[in-house]
């Protein structure tokens, strides 16, 4: 979204100028006050701000940090990473490597490790070190490991690594890791560092990972440390001991006095400007509460402020972009709510990626599977009979398939099969084998009888690049291959 360029007006410019005359009067005062006592408080004082200093550092290191761990999770929910761990594919994972590393050069290296902590590609090319092999098994293994971990390099610059597990269908099968040289972090910590002061990160055993400033330059000097968020690493603040300057003490002390009496004169005009900000502020406050509940305000209040009145229709925008997306996120629910397998629009998702993989050249089985005499068991027997009858195939198909397979119900009575890299012969035995554990599963439990058998027609095809350009065209043939076998009996297994 575009927010509009805001203009201050004069009336503004005076509130604002009066923030700026407050911090300022109010810094003069603070200044004043802490000159007139000893140099002992004046040092309390100072070395009070450093460690507040200090923390705002350590809080952008550790946000630099985490960018990095965003990074590698976005990185392992990524369905690429999850379609190469799946089928252990060496040329992707190494070409995977390589692009990532081309698209972020701040990315030393990078790899995919399965489950056993082993690397798919090759770790020299892909610029992993046998300290980081170590690492990552250790993670995969849950033994403790330091936040991020540290690998020194004699050979080249030392780098942290990071990692997130990869899931497929809830389960871990294998880490995504990245290793980033501290080089880029070396650029941040120099611009943190002003002249006269050094900044120290270390790891909590003492081992140095950065050093910005002159490292020699540390007597009569006072040392400031703090653990940098979400990491085991600390940082230390080295900067000249504070001087107290007599003449300004006096100053300080006579002009104090003054300095209160301007202050509370600049309080006065704030106050006036803060009730009408706020007052503009809770307004979009109740907009924001409307929207959190689900609900679109239809007319906006008129602001009291020009520059508001700019920014509302910036607001209303968003609060109509929010609502949209919730009642679309109602509406793309990927789960049917009997059975628990995926619905037809999930199927239609998987099937699309299918067709992309089909195109690299891997054998992709898709397949209907329809329940014979569906209406007849539900009349005869009642629809509770009809949905535990839906209910079994669903488990029976779960049971059935692979964690690298896809199953789902796409309507009624009607279910669909999605089967990587299984050849014909193989394919037909699979619908065959689950053609027959259904029978036998529905016939044990009593679900049907032997003149009105809960069988099963299935119609199969493979996705054929040169012809089968989408998704339709395949599911066209698969529903030949099932009519076809219902038109010969029913009970069949039919491919085409």
């Amino acid at each position: 979204m575009v927010y509009p360029n805001i203009k201050l007006t004069p009336s503004f410019k005076l509130y604002g100028l009066a923030v700026v005359v407050m911090i300022a009067i109010a810094i003069i005062t603070a200044s004043a006050l802490v000159l007139s006592y000893t140099k002992d408080i004046v040092t309390q004082r100072v070395l009070s701000e450093r460690k507040q200093q200090l923390a705002d550092k350590a809080q952008l290191i550790g946000q630099q940090v985490l960018f990095y761990r965003n990074i590698v999770k976005r990185l392992a929910k990524k369905q690429i990473a999850a379609d190469i761990l799946v089928f252990r594919n060496q040329d992707e994972a190494l070409r995977w490597s390589a692009d990532l590393r081309r698209r972020l050069p701040y990315i030393a290296g990078a790899a995919l490790f399965t489950k056993r902590g082993r690397v798919l590609g090759n770790s020299q090319r892909q610029s992993i070190s046998p300290a980081s092999i170590a690492t990552v098994r250790k993670f995969l293994r849950g033994v403790p490991i330091s936040r991020p971990p540290i690998h020194h390099r004699r050979d080249g610059p030392s780098h942290i690594g990071l990692m997130a597990p990869v899931r497929d269908g809830g389960k871990i099968i294998g880490t995504v890791f990245i290793s980033i040289s501290l080089d880029s972090l070396q650029d941040s910590i120099k611009l943190l560092a002003k002249p006269g002061m050094s900044l120290h990160i270390r790891e909590r055993s003492g081992q140095t990972i950065l050093w910005a400033g002159d490292r020699d330059k540390r007597e009569n000097t006072t040392k400031v440390s703090i653990a940098i968020p979400k990491t085991d690493w600390i940082v230390d603040l080295f900067q000249p001991e504070p001087e107290l300057d007599d003449v300004y003490v006096a100053f300080g002390s006579i002009t104090a006095m003054a300095v209160v009496i301007v202050t509370l004169l600049a309080l006065v005009v704030l106050m006036f400007a803060v009730r009408m900000l706020t007052r503009e502020y809770k307004t979009i406050q109740g907009l924001l509460r409307s929207v959190a509940k689900g609900q679109t305000p239809e007319d906006l209040p008129k602001p009291n402020i020009k520059e508001m009145a700019e920014v509302m229709p910036a607001i209303e925008r968003m609060t109509r972009q929010i609502h949209n997306r919730q009642t679309e996120l109602k509406e793309l629910s990927l789960t049917d709510d009997l059975t628990g397998l995926p619905n037809r629009r999930h199927f239609q998702e998987t099937l699309d990626r299918a067709i992309g993989l089909a195109r690299r050249g891997m054998p992709v089985c898709v397949g209907l599977i329809d329940i014979d005499h569906f209406k007849q068991v539900n009349d005869t027997f009642g629809h509770d009979v009809g949905d535990k009858v839906l209910q079994t195939l669903a488990e029976v198909l779960q049971k059935h398939t692979r964690a690298s397979d896809f199953a789902a119900r796409i309507g009624g009575d009607e279910f669909a099969v999605v089967l990587f890299e299984m050849e014909r012969p193989d394919a037909k035995d699979w619908f065959n084998r689950l053609r027959c554990g259904m029978r036998d599963r529905t016939m044990k439990e009593g679900l049907c009888r032997t003149d009105l058998p809960c069988t099963l027609s299935c119609g199969f095809t493979y996705i054929d690049i040169k012809k089968d350009v989408d998704t339709l065209m395949v599911l066209r043939k698969a529903d030949k291959a099932l009519y076809k076998g219902k038109a010969e009996g029913r009970n069949k297994v039919v491919g085409l």
